[in-house]
């Protein structure tokens, strides 16, 4: 059974943002995520634009929805984003992990570029131009692969600054990686989206639309290539092991016994060190039973990342179903990866992982906004009971993201209450409907079998 966070209590007062997970109340949106005029981490007092991003579509999504102005407060994200972007040289710089020049987060930069589009679209950041560059410089940010264009994870991945101690990147380089670069799945994902974003948000040429275009398509054709299964023995085999050596980290999670510690302990030191090694010559980001790798040459004990990278996949799968030059198969492909990755998600032991986590954060309810997501697209696509009871055991226990708000450009385009029923409009107009006595999900319209 879940316990109730301290940012439940704020009910709908509060809402979750992607990013530092900690709640922030409607009323204090300027006063929580921006600090002398900077969009900052509540975490750590640095520059962070996640969480401005966050705050101006759940800013959005309760204006729509009736409930007050907040024009006024986007509009103060928007120059808390530029106001950084101008004191850093035209892209923004960040001090998470150093004082050193030119440290730059490519998750942060990414949510500034789609805060910016946003804002664009709403008429609050007329200068496409700067928006362009700042993606232009986003996009230099890369590694050509032999597999494709792989997007990097921030600039200690580059020559310029090398790898942040104490953790290095293993030796091996899968797909003829340049020396520091991790393979950090998730923000190769998130680029994506972003891309597609200002593709959708932001009026340009047709020549910078196709070169826009064509990068999408190799970066995707990278996202599949890195996803697909190995089927040798020694990756079977390694699977398996990695499957039940995770399963105990996770089911041992809270066990506070001296042996328990010190067999985890034993864990981390010796198999996770030499795990990542395997993991990078077997080129194991997507694993049998589902669980999805943060990256390729780092460690991998940080298991709240198969949530965050499971996320990113299905906002790209979701607002990219409908492009073109991205093939039916390849959409098919992620489908079942991401599928994959929610069963996992909905089973012991990292079930109890998420329930768990609702004590801390809201990062919980990210699930909830992948279920809803996979309905997208999805002609006659109805929900697995093991979803719809996730759903439902999350829902009321955190602050609703501005997903489960009712807006997300990637996600869902409309809310609309009934009561205390929710009807949410995806983006391709499929309607799920989540009654108040059950507070699962169902399918009640969709787009293409109306």
């Amino acid at each position: 059974m879940l316990v109730e966070s301290g940012g439940h209590t704020l009910g709908a007062e509060a809402f979750t943002p992607v990013g530092s997970y900690l709640p922030v109340r409607f009323d204090a949106i300027v006063a929580t995520v921006l600090k002398d005029g900077v969009c900052v981490d509540r975490r750590n007092g640095t520059p962070m634009e996640m969480d401005a991003y966050s705050s101006y579509l759940a800013a959005k999504a309760h204006e729509r929805a009736g409930l007050g102005a907040f024009r006024e407060v986007r509009a103060a994200l928007v120059r808390g984003i530029e106001n950084r972007r101008q004191k850093c040289a035209g892209f923004w710089e960040h001090g998470a992990w150093t004082d050193l020049e030119g440290e730059i987060h490519l998750r942060f930069t990414a949510a500034a570029i789609r805060l910016l589009a946003e804002a664009h679209l709403d008429g609050l950041y007329p200068d496409t131009d700067a928006l362009l560059n700042c993606l232009r410089r986003h996009l230099a940010y890369a590694d050509q692969l032999t597999i494709g264009t792989w997007f990097l994870h921030d600039s200690f991945e580059t020559d310029a600054l090398g790898p942040l101690a104490p953790e290095k990147p293993v030796a091996a380089r899968a797909w003829g990686a340049s020396e520091y670069n991790c393979l950090v799945l998730n923000t190769h994902v998130d680029t994506l989206t972003t891309i597609i974003c200002v593709l959708d948000q932001v009026t340009m040429s047709a020549t910078e639309r196709d070169e826009l275009s064509a990068v999408v398509r190799s970066a995707t054709r990278t996202l599949i290539a890195s996803l697909t299964k190995r089927h040798s023995f020694g990756a079977r085999a390694f699977g398996l092991l990695d499957g039940a050596v995770r399963s105990f980290m996770l089911r041992t999670n809270h066990v506070d016994t001296r042996i328990v510690r010190f067999v985890r302990w034993r864990i981390i030191d010796y198999y996770y060190s030499a795990r990542r090694g395997i993991k990078t010559s077997r080129m194991m980001l997507n694993f049998p039973d589902g669980y999805l790798e943060r990256d390729l040459r780092l460690l991998g004990y940080h298991f709240d990342y198969h949530l965050y990278t499971l996320h990113d996949l299905v906002r790209f799968r979701s607002i990219a179903a409908n492009l073109e030059f991205i093939a039916g198969a390849e959409m098919a492909f992620l489908e079942d990866v991401i599928d994959a990755a929610i069963d996992y998600a909905c089973r012991l032991p990292y079930r109890s992982w998420i329930e768990e986590s609702v004590q801390q954060n809201g990062r919980a309810a990210l699930l909830c906004e992948a279920i809803l997501a996979r309905a997208s697209f999805a002609p006659q696509f109805s929900f697995p009971r093991d979803w719809r009871d996730m759903f439902s055991a999350i829902i009321d226990h955190v602050p609703d993201t501005p997903g489960l708000l009712g807006y997300d450009p990637a996600i869902v385009s409309a809310l609309v209450r009934r009561g205390d029923d929710r009807i949410f409009q995806l983006i391709d107009g499929t309607e799920v409907a989540v009654d108040a006595a059950s507070r699962r999900p169902e399918v009640i319209r969709s787009l293409h079998h109306g």
